[in-house]
């Protein structure tokens, strides 16, 4: 959620409470503002743990797998069995494009619980390719996608092929493209000025919902500022 969340204290615990109090439907945790990456390994089952125990089921917990390696898939185990919702996991920096659709079925094979697919690719350097996505529809253990490119045609395209679809959440992580997104249908945003203002990211979506746009290009507007 947020790079504070390395440390064990009780400051550290009361900001997932006041995200959760922000009205927020989910927090993910090790996620790539946070730098979840970069936690050591013998760290992030133990923050895992610290969230969920925290939480407490107020709201939905996403945990992080960062570029799964074949490990990645037993901690993303571990994740699941200390009460995580739904797992994300974005492809290893530079992996070859023919390579994803194997690579992202291998670690859903794996699981004991559900996954979303995150596409990244200002850190991987990979943009998954939508084809890759839908060859892997139907799979028990996909739970949808976090699209953070920065591409609103791109954009168009997801919502077109896999927005309303049962059981497949969209989820759109660039700032700028989260108000369009909305607009043509995503289920939800993944904001990292969330950790800042999360009531009024919180109030976008809400007013998303409402179908009222004008308070949410204000409210969109107000959350660009703050990034």
């Amino acid at each position: 959620v947020c790079a504070g969340l390395l440390a064990d204290t009780e400051v550290t615990l009361e900001s997932l409470d006041l995200l959760v109090a922000a009205g927020v439907a989910g927090i993910f945790v090790l996620g790539t503002t946070g730098q979840g990456a970069q936690v050591p390994r013998e760290f992030r089952l133990r923050l895992v743990q610290q969230a969920v125990q925290r939480v407490n089921r107020r709201v939905l917990i996403y945990a992080g797998l960062g570029d799964t390696h074949p490990e990645g898939v037993e901690a993303g185990n571990d994740f699941l069995s200390a009460g995580v919702d739904v797992l994300g996991s974005r492809p290893p920096a530079g992996l070859a494009l023919t390579k994803l659709e194997p690579w992202y079925r291998a670690v859903l094979d794996g699981l004991k619980g559900r996954l979303f697919i995150y596409n990244i690719p200002k850190t991987t350097k990979v943009s998954i390719p939508l084809d890759v996505i839908g060859s892997l529809m139907g799979h028990p253990n996909l739970a949808g996608m976090q699209d953070s490119e920065n591409d609103p045609k791109r954009l168009e395209e997801v919502m077109q092929r896999f927005g309303g679809k049962k059981d497949f959440t969209v989820f759109v992580g660039v700032g700028d493209l989260m108000e369009k997104g909305l607009k043509l249908g995503a289920d939800g945003i993944v904001p990292s000025v969330g950790n800042l203002i999360p009531e009024v990211c919180q109030q976008l979506c809400v007013a998303a919902k409402k179908s009222d746009w004008p308070a949410a290009d204000l409210l969109s507007a107000r959350m660009n500022a703050v990034a």
